[in-house]
């Protein structure tokens, strides 16, 4: 929220859609994401190749669609909720989470639509498998043992990194129990 305020140069309860929607073609744009798109113009579409590009406005690195929505668009909605701006944004008065626009909205989907046309499939973090989250949590456990404090929170804490670690794997279901870890079927 502190960022969109910042790039609006508004107050939170002045923002409006169209500072929503400034904001996230910002984010989107500044070349921070790992997803290549190319226009449907450019002799590289379908490459992750962005260097010989001849048109950096069209293509260049953005932010897969569902990081975008996941990562910015769902805190923004959460950030207007907690703030008490609930509700479908009415643009008469001004009122509700300006996040439930229809600008926003078919913005998202012109993302979504403008990436299935670039015919790059979007990277995606890295998942960390059972031998390699094992590894890490025993890493983890040693470096616990070696600080004070109150032990039960750090196990709940390794107990909360370990489920996420395994929140990825589609394969097997892993419930944790304390110590190890034990397939369920």
């Amino acid at each position: 929220m502190e960022m969109l305020k910042n790039h609006a140069r508004k107050e939170v309860w002045d923002l409006n859609e169209e500072d929503v929607l400034n904001f996230l073609i910002f984010k989107d744009v500044d070349s921070s994401g790992r997803t290549v798109v190319h226009h449907h113009d450019c002799p590289n579409l379908g490459s992750q190749e962005i260097s010989s590009c001849k048109d950096g406005v069209r293509c260049g690195k953005r932010h897969a669609a569902e990081s975008l929505r996941v990562g910015i668009f769902d805190k923004l909605r959460s950030g207007f909720d907690s703030l008490g701006r609930k509700g479908a944004w009415d643009q008469e008065s001004l009122t509700g989470n300006p996040v439930h626009s229809c600008m926003v909205k078919e913005y998202l989907s012109f993302i979504r639509q403008e990436q299935g046309q670039s015919g790059v499939i979007p990277k995606g973090a890295k998942i960390m498998y059972k031998p390699k989250m094992d590894s890490f949590m025993n890493n983890m456990r040693l470096w616990i043992l070696t600080l004070s404090g109150i032990p039960k929170l750090k196990a709940r804490l390794r107990r909360a990194l370990y489920a996420f670690g395994h929140a990825g794997e589609r394969s097997r279901s892993w419930s944790y129990d304390c110590t190890q870890c034990k397939e369920v079927s």
